[in-house]
């Protein structure tokens, strides 16, 4: 990516030290150290910032990282179309195989059927938790908003602050969701 160095040198340009520029744009020095040695990569946000400060076009700063960033994305998305349809798959493949093995043993389908939903329920859980940490550590939210504002899809960058509400909302469902899954096995096989 080449826009930790255009940073940097944009930086120098105004003779700047990190700690200027961060107090400019209201982040923290090691954010624009980040940034510039390509640990991070500034949002959108911070970005249209970035080129106020520097009094430039914000595409001055990402459109050489543009065809990176489109690559790295089109890669990412299949990947977690795979590892969703690989979760899927096993999910599916270990709660057959216990009902199967259950209906050949016992007889009996309600204590394995509630078995195989938390199999199932956790193997969820697992790739879920795998997505989203390729998510966080390629900083796909921050390239398809990047694309999406190149392409003019987004006309004001906003600062990206989850809702906090959504993702108490969203651990409470996954959370409850065995418990859920299983009150209704126990209500309509047991």
């Amino acid at each position: 990516m080449k826009i930790g160095q255009k940073i940097k040198n944009y930086r120098t340009q105004l003779d700047w030290t990190q700690e200027t520029l961060a107090q400019k744009i209201k982040v923290s020095r090691q954010t624009i150290s980040n940034w510039e040695n390509d640990k991070s990569y500034p949002d959108i946000y911070n970005i249209k910032l970035l080129a106020e400060a520097f009094n430039i076009d914000p595409a001055e700063l990402f459109k050489e990282d543009l065809d990176i960033m489109t690559e790295t994305i089109n890669y990412l998305d299949i990947k977690q179309h795979r590892a969703f349809a690989i979760e899927m798959v096993v999910a599916m493949v270990i709660s057959g195989g216990l009902f199967l093995i259950s209906m050949l043993t016992t007889g009996s389908v309600s204590d394995i059927c509630l078995g195989a939903a938390g199999m199932a329920w956790l193997m969820v859980i697992f790739f879920t938790v795998q997505i989203q940490e390729i998510n966080r550590k390629y900083q796909l939210k921050t390239f398809k908003d990047i694309k999406a504002f190149s392409e003019g899809k987004i006309a004001e960058p906003q600062k990206y602050q989850p809702h906090r509400l959504l993702m108490g909302l969203q651990f409470l469902l996954i959370l409850s969701g065995p418990f859920i899954g299983l009150l209704l096995a126990y209500l309509f096989i047991g």
